[in-house]
This record gives structure tokens, C-alpha cells and sequence, in this order.
């Protein structure tokens, strides 16, 4: 592959195959996708705040908050104040036995997928495409937004 473009296409690619198998997954479950992320950040790492969960995960602070607040009447979250404004959200045993029983598959999957595919160096490398990709894209929101703002202080009048 000599091509830059045809290069992350293939990424690209790739990234979207393993997103549309978790989405068929999901599917298959009848597990919402806030859900799902919900219980998998929960589920084996230390409490963290709806806030923390929606920027890790890229998921809308509104569409998370639907999923706890259901979880809570559910029986299996509970919100435990930790600052200000902030939150954490933690497990009830009852949500813990829930998420265990949801994803103990994908997670045995996931552990199958690591010892045959995944190597430290991959990871590191993946991680370095994704902070190169925020500090890219970053930069192209920044000089989109600099050529609206450049056009709109120009008050062209609409062609008639």
C-alpha cells in the first residue's frame, strides 16, 4: 500500500469492522448501545463520574444520564456524590451480577481476541494514531471554523 488514502481507508476500515461487531452484538443482546458502555466501564475498573465515562467513551452526557437514571430505578447503579457537581456511578451487587452475566462472553471473547491479536506494541501504536488523530482533526475544526468566521465578516450579499 503506497498510497496515504488508500493507507487509512484500510484502517479505517478495520476500525469499522470491529465497531459494526460490537453493534451487531449489541444488536443481537438487545443491549443499548449506553447501556453496553455503562456497565462495561463499571464493570472492572475503579468508580468514575457519568462525566469521565461520556469522554472516554465519546457518548452524549444526555444519552449516558438515560442509562443510569434507568439503571438506578433498576436496581443495579447507584450515584455516589464526590465533588461539586460530580457523581460517581458504581454497581449495586444486583448490576454487578447483571453486568457479569451480559458480558462475561464478550469479555472471554475480547481476552481470546488479545492472546491471538493484540500485542503491547499494537496497542501503543493504535494509541499513537488516535492522539495524532485528535491533534489533526483539532486542527482542521480550528481552521474551518477561522474561514466561516473570515466569509461571514465579509457580509457578501446572497446571489439572486
Amino acid at each position: 500500500m503506497t498510497n496515504d488514502r488508500e493507507r487509512f481507508l484500510r484502517f479505517m476500515r478495520a476500525m469499522n469492522t470491529i465497531d459494526g461487531e460490537y453493534a451487531a452484538l449489541m444488536h443481537g443482546l438487545r443491549v443499548k448501545e449506553s447501556l453496553f458502555v455503562l456497565l462495561y466501564a463499571c464493570l472492572d475498573e475503579a468508580p468514575r463520574s457519568q462525566k469521565e465515562i461520556c469522554d472516554e467513551w465519546r457518548m452524549p452526557r444526555s444519552t449516558l444520564n438515560t442509562a443510569v437514571l434507568e439503571e438506578i430505578k433498576a436496581g443495579n447503579v447507584t450515584l455516589v456524590p464526590c465533588g461539586h457537581k460530580e457523581k460517581l456511578v458504581t454497581l449495586t451487587r444486583k448490576g454487578r451480577a447483571y453486568a457479569e452475566s451480559l458480558l462475561r462472553p464478550i469479555l472471554d471473547a475480547e481476552a481470546r481476541i488479545a492472546r491471538t491479536a493484540l500485542t503491547d506494541a499494537f496497542i501503543a501504536e493504535l494509541e499513537s494514531v488516535g492522539r495524532e488523530a485528535k491533534t489533526a482533526f483539532s486542527a482542521v475544526g480550528k481552521a474551518s471554523a477561522q474561514a466561516e468566521s473570515e466569509i461571514n465578516s465579509l457580509n457578501l450579499e446572497p446571489a439572486r
